[in-house]
Parts: C-alpha cells; structure tokens; sequence
C-alpha cells in the first residue's frame, strides 16, 4: 500500500479582464492566486473547462492553453463550454507533461467588451 496521499481532482476559476480590442489575447488569471500562471511539480491532466458563467448573448471567447510561454495549440471555445447544454462533451483529458507552468490566455471575438470567467478542472493540484 502507497503512502502517498490520493489524487484529488482540483478545480480552479480564471477570470479574463475587460478587454481593451477584440481579438486581443490576455492572460488570464488565477483567482485562487492571483498569478497568471500555475506551477505544477509532475505532469497534470486537464479534465474540463467551463464557462463560470455562461458569457451573455452575443458575447463570444476563446480559450489558448499555453505551457510555459509556449501555446500548445489546443483552443477551447466559450459557445461549446456551457455546463448548462444538454449532451456536451468535456474538453479533456488533455495530459501536460511535467514539471512546468500552465496559463491561459483568452480573446474575446465578438460582442461589446465583457470581462470572462471560466472554470477548470485538473487531475490533481
């Protein structure tokens, strides 16, 4: 038997600021931290990522993983992040090799300057 304490999915809520262009991207930021970023000391799982809350109409985002100061290419799309749509399809799992550091960076696309928050969930932390 492991003396190591279980892996306990973890959940962490990102808020992009009022945005100053559409299509201008920003790092989000912790809001358990308050960092741009979160450090991770072993490789991490993302399972999901949700909008908290829902943007409103007509307001749409999107989501850039980045590793390091490196955009791993993978985008998540506030339109298909509601936790609120029947059928919807978690974004993961999207395994991190670690250790690193892990941001996001968001752009809104459309609609009148909003800020956005988003919630995302980790194999452990």
């Amino acid at each position: 038997m492991s003396n190591q304490p279980p892996a306990v999915p973890a959940i962490r809520r990102f808020n992009f600021p009022l945005p100053v262009a559409l299509n201008a991207r920003v790092r989000a930021v912790d809001q358990s931290t308050g960092l741009t970023f979160t450090h991770f000391q072993s490789s991490v799982t993302i399972l999901d990522v949700i909008n908290d809350p829902d943007p409103g109409v007509g307001l749409l985002y999107t989501i850039f993983l980045i590793k390091g100061s490196v955009d791993l290419g993978r985008e998540f799309y506030s339109t298909g992040l509601s936790a609120a749509s029947a059928g919807r399809m978690s974004v993961g799992p999207v395994a991190v090799r670690g250790p690193c550091d892990i941001a996001f960076e968001c752009t809104q696309t459309l609609g009148a300057f909003a800020a956005y928050n988003f919630a995302v969930k980790f194999s452990n932390l």
